[in-house]
């Protein structure tokens, strides 16, 4: 037999600095809009490890590719993990690969680490790449942050 209040927070809850109160009533977190949704501090989209996604995706945040994806990405930032692999075009203002890309790649800034691999054609403002880094590709970089207008999904040009 539980001898807690119903409104008080659970010894955990307490402990851990959850004090949330005990009620039925489904708690809207602040992180929410009044229609329910869900509000990140920010968007992302994840390719998981041993996914393999054909297609292509448009994120106003953050694409995270862990998986295998064929098909474009066009985000404010893309971030290729270790065991990740484009390939496609990509057009992000901010790109981090530490896996593999083979395509098209229109960046603002571009750190490739010891572990990425890109092949193909690269337009940036400013590149960084690790010890060890493969690069088999065009490179301009401008030394600027604004991206050019080019097309780089089919159909559509990037803005």
């Amino acid at each position: 037999m539980s001898t807690s209040a119903p409104n008080r927070p659970s010894l955990m809850g307490r402990i851990r600095g959850l004090a949330r109160p005990r009620s039925d009533k489904a708690v809207i977190p602040e992180t929410t809009t009044a229609s329910g949704q869900l509000l990140a501090p920010e968007r992302s989209s994840l390719v998981s490890t041993g996914a393999v996604i054909q297609g292509d995706i448009a994120s106003p945040g953050t694409v995270h590719i862990n998986g295998t994806l064929n098909g474009n990405v066009r985000a404010r930032k893309m971030v290729i993990g270790r065991t990740g692999s484009l390939t496609g075009n990509c057009r992000a203002q901010d790109v981090a690969i530490a896996g593999e890309m083979a395509g098209e790649l229109l960046c603002g800034d571009l750190r490739i680490s010891e572990t990425g691999r890109i092949d193909g054609t690269i337009n940036c403002g400013r590149m960084s790449a690790g010890t060890g880094a493969r690069i088999d590709a065009v490179t301009q970089t401008n030394g600027q942050d604004d991206l050019p207008e080019i097309s780089l999904i089919q159909g559509t040009a990037a803005s």
